[in-house]
């Protein structure tokens, strides 16, 4: 109660003055917090929610990569869709033949017995997953070796006649990016 009658006298003493004062403090702290909200803004935009597509902001997971590869791959034209399926079913081959190597080496590494369930020869759920982890990843790498070897073996010829840059042969290498004289051919159709 006390202080209550001591602020309530402080504001008569102060008049205004106090009243302004505060509403500066006031303002300050809406700034700050609508300073700090369109910092979260721009962060969810930059993230991709929830208006990212508006500003056109690519996302970079290999998913979406992968999908949009296979977009652009239906977008041309029937011969270079051929082309680049030859390329890549090659590429896979490779792939499961190096995963098949390196399988196998994995199998001694952790000691594992091909006749005996798996279940059975690990002592820990750890080392279980560790190796079914390491056969997953094996698998994904060789894969990914594969095509790469047999893309970049494609590029490279197809560089040497003279139908890729030296741009156009690395990415068609390593991210699937299709050369922009097969695309320009498919928009004159």
């Amino acid at each position: 109660m006390k202080m209550k009658n001591a602020l309530g006298m402080l504001y008569q003493k102060m008049g205004p003055v106090s009243h302004v004062v505060a509403n500066k403090a006031i303002k300050v702290m809406r700034y700050t917090r609508q300073f700090w909200y369109g910092v979260w803004c721009a962060l969810l935009v930059r993230w991709g929610t929830p208006y990212g597509w508006r500003y056109k902001l690519e996302d970079k997971s290999g998913i979406s990569i992968a999908m949009k590869a296979i977009r652009e791959q239906n977008a041309l034209p029937l011969k270079y869709r051929k082309i680049t399926s030859y390329v890549g079913f090659s590429g896979v081959c490779l792939g499961l033949l190096l995963f098949v190597e390196l399988s196998s080496r994995l199998l001694g590494w952790f000691e594992v017995e091909p006749d005996i369930p798996l279940r059975i020869q690990f002592s820990s759920e750890l080392l279980f997953a560790l190796f079914l982890g390491s056969q997953i990843a094996s698998l994904i790498l060789s894969v990914y070796i594969g095509v790469v070897c047999i893309a970049g073996i494609f590029s490279l010829v197809m560089y040497i006649l003279g139908k890729f840059t030296k741009r156009e042969a690395i990415l068609y290498t390593f991210l699937s990016r299709f050369p922009s004289s097969w695309k320009a051919m498919h928009s004159s159709l």
